[in-house]
């Protein structure tokens, strides 16, 4: 494993809210230019993003188990693997199926704004 000082190594890097003076973060810095080549603003992420991201999300995860944990005790913990794979496939299945509704949603609203760039084209 290579460790450099500027990014450290998988097992040193840490989310920015746990970073000591000195430390590096999780997310190895990412330079982010104004714009791109074609002037288009460039919404990469940058690093302390990205952190805050992942404490977030961790954050909301642990809310999660502890709810689920309230909810059925150590049962999860007992079920047949079977049905932690039945579970985990309606799991998937529901992401896949929300994820279809946002792609049509995006699909409306991508045509909606070529509309209205269509329209301000002819108005100039």
């Amino acid at each position: 494993m290579s460790t450099s000082p500027l990014r450290g190594n998988a097992k040193t890097r840490k989310p920015a809210s746990s970073l000591a003076p000195g430390e590096v973060s999780a997310f190895p810095r990412i330079r982010v230019d104004d714009h791109d080549g074609a002037g288009n603003p460039n919404v990469q992420p940058g690093a302390r993003e990205l952190d805050y991201a992942l404490d977030r999300f961790t954050t909301r995860l642990r809310a999660r188990l502890d709810a689920g944990a309230r909810e059925y005790g150590s049962t999860t913990f007992e079920r047949p693997a079977a049905e932690l794979i039945d579970e985990i496939q309606q799991e998937l299945e529901d992401v896949a199926g929300w994820g279809f509704v946002l792609w049509v949603r995006l699909d409306r609203l991508r045509a909606h704004v070529a509309r209205a760039t269509a329209e301000g084209e002819h108005h100039e």
